[in-house]
């Protein structure tokens, strides 16, 4: 059976042209990309630029030998596929390749059947480590999800009459998303990362948290730091970015009087305006301790119109548009993930 490369590249290097060009209509029957040099040092510059997924080439050319090739390119990536041809009278040259870590290698005169037999191996191996890349790249962002939900529900550890808080202002967040036509992967990113929003009250009081009565000013002043804290908390990595930019800006206004900052209009971006909106929206549905919860319609209605404590004014008029366009989808969200637990 013939050796075939689906989607995997090859690097040939032969100083002779008559050899070069037989060998390389040879593998092109088999790879969907050659690439082609003519001495070891064009190979190198090759390697470094394309990245081949296997390496075959002869071991003595001028200008670069194949030999000190592989050593160049086994410093610069130490699990790559190389194979070598030789001479039967240019052992001492296979000898070095294997005590450099080369251990595919052919004899010239090359025959057809052990070359395909050769290729056929690398293939298998480039196929097995790929496979083992994806499991640990899958294994990772497992992982990565896991612990973005594990902190959020860490934070909602001493707010717990919050329920499915997080979970709801993700799937509002999504539908918004939606609705003006943000892209899959950035829909999903929001989803995920939005939860993280009120991570920073893991550093208020639950007994402020859960307060029956009107917060003094100085515990509303600790109450909104927790946009702060959740930023200093979520950290500077780039995968978080969403997340950061969410916590510490879901509680600015369009018209600049929110906090902490009392940034305005565009200066707030623009996954924050969204997660704005969803936030509310639920903190008016959610029954808490200290308030009891709103119908759907009349949720809206404070959202769209205003009572003097939420302002429509607080929102992005894009948004809200997009809002009052998907309303009853965030009133299905709601009665679908109100009594899990």
């Amino acid at each position: 059976m013939n050796a075939r490369g689906e989607n995997i590249s090859l690097l040939y290097i032969e100083d002779e042209a008559i050899v070069r060009e037989n060998m390389l209509e040879f593998l092109n029957r088999r790879f969907d990309k050659v690439w082609v040099a003519e001495n070891g040092a064009e190979g190198l510059e090759t390697y470094r630029k394309k990245a081949p997924d296997i390496v075959l080439t002869d071991i003595r050319m001028p200008v670069m030998g194949g030999l000190e090739m592989a050593r160049a390119i086994l410093e610069f990536d130490d699990k790559a596929i190389i194979i070598v041809t030789s001479a039967h009278n240019e052992s001492n040259y296979l000898l070095e390749a294997i005590e450099m870590g080369v251990n595919n290698y052919l004899l010239k005169p090359l025959e057809w059947n052990k070359v395909d037999a050769t290729l056929q191996r690398c293939i298998e191996r480039v196929l097995k480590t790929r496979n083992a890349r994806d499991l640990e790249n899958l294994q990772t962002e497992e992982a990565f999800h896991y612990t973005i939900t594990s902190l959020a529900r860490a934070a909602e550890a001493n707010d717990e009459d919050n329920g499915n808080h997080i979970l709801r202002v993700g799937e509002y967040s999504a539908a918004i998303c939606r609705s003006i036509g943000f892209p899959k992967q950035l829909v999903d990113t929001i989803v995920l990362q939005s939860q993280l929003h009120d991570v920073g009250k893991i550093h208020v009081a639950p007994e402020i948290l859960k307060k029956p009565g009107k917060l003094t000013n100085e515990e509303m002043e600790l109450v909104r730091e927790h946009t702060v804290f959740g930023a200093r908390i979520i950290g500077s990595h780039p995968r978080l970015e969403t997340a950061k930019s969410i916590a510490l800006h879901h509680h600015e206004h369009w018209d600049g009087t929110g906090y902490p900052y009392g940034l305005a209009m565009i200066e707030i971006p623009v996954v924050a305006r969204i997660v704005a909106i969803a936030d509310v929206y639920d903190a008016l549905r959610n029954q808490r301790i200290y308030k009891t919860g709103f119908d759907h319609d009349t949720a809206c209605s404070i959202i769209l119109e205003g009572d003097g404590r939420t302002e429509p004014s607080h929102f992005d008029p894009f948004l809200l548009e997009a809002f009052k366009k998907i309303e009853r989808e965030l009133e299905a969200i709601y009665g679908r993930l109100a009594t899990v637990k």
